[in-house]
């Protein structure tokens, strides 16, 4: 369904001429992620992450995906962000 979504947004909007388009995409490899690298002209991809364990696992499977597919990664940003939650 989001894929489906996605694709619709893509490619049924007109976005008129584009020097490039960025998609913020959610953590993960699945579905949306091997759609758009299908679907598009895929020059590059920029992996952002968190200092989590957990957050640089998911990062280094989406640079392992990305390699697959035979796109470069052209960077990664390592967020050093911290919040504090207030109840």
């Amino acid at each position: 369904m989001a894929s489906k979504a996605l694709n619709q947004m893509i490619f049924e909007s007109h976005w008129g001429e584009l020097d490039f388009l960025l998609i913020d995409l959610p953590p993960g490899t699945g579905d949306i992620h091997l759609s758009i690298m299908q679907a598009l002209p895929v020059t590059g991809a920029v992996i952002v992450s968190t200092p989590q364990k957990i957050a640089l696992a998911d990062a280094r499977r989406g640079v392992a995906m990305f390699q697959q597919e035979k796109h470069q990664c052209t960077g990664t940003w390592y967020r050093r962000e911290y919040g504090v939650l207030h109840p």
